[in-house]
């Protein structure tokens, strides 16, 4: 994104930037949640590996959760999606963290409290 408005970008300073983003959103997501019951509200968590193991699966399992009809022509047509978009097919992203300034036990210990919510083991 940045680099379509300039020439030069600091992947360091997107990280750091990034990361504080998604701290600080994934901080009022948890708080929001924890501070009172949503009777309208449905919340549907997913793991993202989950995701990238059987896309379909977890598309129905939203489905479910949101009390939406999984039509055959959405089945077909999300199976064929998927067949004809592999992992790699444009490419893949290949990038460690230290190329981007991120010390891992930085983020375990930014991110503690929702790794601890959800169960997330550190790798």
């Amino acid at each position: 994104m940045r680099s379509a408005g300039s020439d030069e970008v600091d992947r360091f300073e997107v990280a750091r930037d990034w990361t504080a983003r998604l701290r600080d959103v994934l901080d009022h997501a948890m708080a929001v949640r924890k501070s009172g019951p949503y009777p309208q509200a449905i919340f549907y968590d997913m793991y993202f590996s989950n995701f990238v193991a059987d896309q379909f699966a977890v598309v129905s399992d939203i489905y479910g959760a949101l009390g939406l009809p999984m039509t055959d022509e959405a089945s077909v047509r999300m199976k064929a999606f998927i067949a004809d978009n592999p992992k790699g097919k444009h490419g893949l992203h290949l990038y460690t963290p230290e190329e981007y300034g991120i010390d891992p036990e930085v983020v375990r210990r930014d991110f503690r409290a929702y790794i601890g919510q959800h169960d997330l083991a550190p790798e």
